[in-house]
């Protein structure tokens, strides 16, 4: 009974002995500045400084990427770190006592840590997303460095897309605490860590600065930090897949007015081009938010693209009605013929195909003696009508000073020499103008009528290339106010876009690289 009372006694001894040396060995430097600076530290106590109750926290931020602007929630995704330094006197030691420790890591939940919120977050998020540990130093500085992932609201300026750029920002205040007893500042611009910075698609940041401010709740100050990130969208991808194309199609829609309108394929080439300027408008209105604010400026351009194409329509109607009228429904305007077919033809060198053939010499000659004689007032068509034969003999007769068999009287028409009696010889009447007998009265009805239906369908057919002729005239007028109108415009749309502003970069001295930013952070 009394060896095994020592037995005991001894395992005791022995278990007390092993527990001293591992408490010994397990209190290191860095576990009894720990214990030392925690014990009896109360983290719902927010620090003061020793002359003021004012707790002073400096804000800056590290941006790992931005990850999304979308213009149709007009929201901003970013990927940030959020640095927190403060001073809390508490938590201070001497290095010296403790082995040379300089820095102590404690968990963000058993110290006292400001609660600063994302104001203008855009989802139920507006904390940071992983509490890490504090960084405590010997003179009591802290420094918190949480990374976060964000949704903000960022009003989007659609009046340039997609050459625009966007200023987005971020607001972030304490709302449990106003001026009076937390101060916020924070530095000039935002850190990007190049080792680490991963650059979006579509935005290029350009600027990013960083301002504070004061904003009241009732009578109540609050100090504001607000982060803004200046962007500029990259429109390589906007201008390939948008601008081109539709520069393209309207290039394409000009080969409207070179199809000849019998062919009746103007409208329907018209309507194509107008279906696919539709679909390109609408996958635009897809991505654009629904504001009245502006009107975006690739919209404007689509919108005068669909115009001109619309006129063109207008305008195929109109070569085409003007094509397909003749003399039996419509009588050509004096003003057509003088100035459209006369004056504008030869602006535009529009001109008739030159006749090849004999038979087609003589068809041009005849409608152009017709057409000369139609000029002609009465007086003059009564004299025209002689034969080349009785005009040939008259003009010899004045040369060789014989009398003329024809004369003009008072009233304009052409009669027979009288002879120096008075009366009319019969042998100076021509056999044009001589009574023709009763026996040849019907041929020559039947001859007259032949001619009169062939002067008809020559008229009819002369009257149908007129319009045909005005037709091709408007056509080529038509061609020369659409590409008129198509280059001023596409050149309003580049210059508009080159006389807008562009906000500046940042100094180079802000765009520096950072080395130390993650100091400490993967060894927590």
């Amino acid at each position: 009974m009394f060896a095994s009372r020592q037995i005991i006694i001894y395992i005791l001894v022995l278990i007390s002995v092993c527990y001293a040396m591992a408490k010994g060995n397990w209190n290191t430097d860095e576990a009894r500045v720990l214990s030392k600076i925690l014990d009896g530290y109360d983290k719902n106590a927010r620090p003061e400084s020793g002359n003021s109750n004012k707790t002073e926290i400096h804000l800056s931020m590290t941006l790992s990427q931005v990850i999304a602007v979308s213009e149709k929630t007009e929201a901003m995704t970013t990927s940030i770190y959020m640095i927190h330094t403060w001073y809390d006197y508490r938590l201070m030691w001497n290095e010296s006592e403790y082995g040379g420790v300089n820095v102590s890591r404690v968990p963000a939940d058993d110290v006292w840590v400001p609660r600063i919120i994302l104001q203008n977050s855009k989802d139920d998020k507006f904390d940071v997303s992983l509490r890490t540990d504090v960084l405590v130093y010997p003179n009591g500085m802290m420094e918190w460095m949480p990374p976060s992932l964000y949704i903000s609201s960022c009003e989007i300026e659609v009046s340039l897309f997609p050459f625009d750029w966007q200023n987005c920002s971020m607001i972030f205040r304490s709302l449990s605490h106003d001026s009076d007893e937390m101060t916020l500042t924070a530095d000039d611009y935002i850190t990007i860590d190049k080792s680490a910075f991963q650059e979006n698609g579509e935005w290029d940041l350009i600027s990013k600065p960083i301002s504070t401010a004061m904003t009241y709740r009732g009578n109540v100050p609050y100090d504001d930090v607000i982060f803004y990130f200046i962007l500029q969208r990259r429109p390589q991808f906007y201008i390939m897949n948008l601008i081109v194309p539709c520069i393209l199609m309207m290039t394409f829609s000009c080969f409207t007015f070179f199809l000849p309108a019998v062919s009746a394929q103007k409208m329907t080439l018209s309507v194509s081009t107008l279906l696919g300027e539709t679909v390109f408008l609408f996958l635009i209105a897809q991505r654009m938010p629904e504001t009245s604010r502006s009107i975006p400026l690739i919209v404007a351009y689509l919108i005068f693209s669909m115009a001109l194409i619309i006129n063109c329509v207008v305008f195929s109607v109109i070569v085409c009605n003007v094509h397909f009228r003749s003399s039996t429904t419509h009588r050509m305007p004096h003003w057509m013929g003088k100035y459209l077919m006369g004056h504008v033809a030869r602006l535009l060198k529009v001109q008739r195909p030159i006749p090849s053939s004999p038979w087609q010499l003589a068809m041009e000659r005849r409608r152009k003696r017709l057409k000369e004689l139609a000029a002609k007032d009465a007086k003059a068509s009564r004299s025209a009508w002689r034969a080349p034969s009785e005009m040939l003999f008259d003009n010899k007769a004045k040369r060789y000073g014989f009398r003329t068999r024809h004369i003009q009287d008072m009233t304009g028409f052409t009669e027979v020499t009288p002879a120096a009696n008075g009366k009319v010889e019969s042998s100076a009447i021509p056999a044009a103008l001589l009574p023709v007998p009763d026996k040849y009265k019907p041929a020559v009805d039947g001859v007259n009528w032949i001619s009169n239906h062939v002067k008809d369908k020559e008229i009819k057919a002369q009257s149908c290339d007129d319009w045909e002729y005005c037709a091709l005239i408007l056509d080529r007028v038509f061609f020369w106010i659409y590409m008129s109108a198509f280059i001023l415009g596409t050149v309003a749309f580049f210059i508009r876009i080159s006389v807008a502003y562009y906000p500046k970069p940042d100094p180079p001295d802000e765009q520096k690289e950072i080395s130390t930013f993650f100091y400490g952070i993967f060894a927590m």
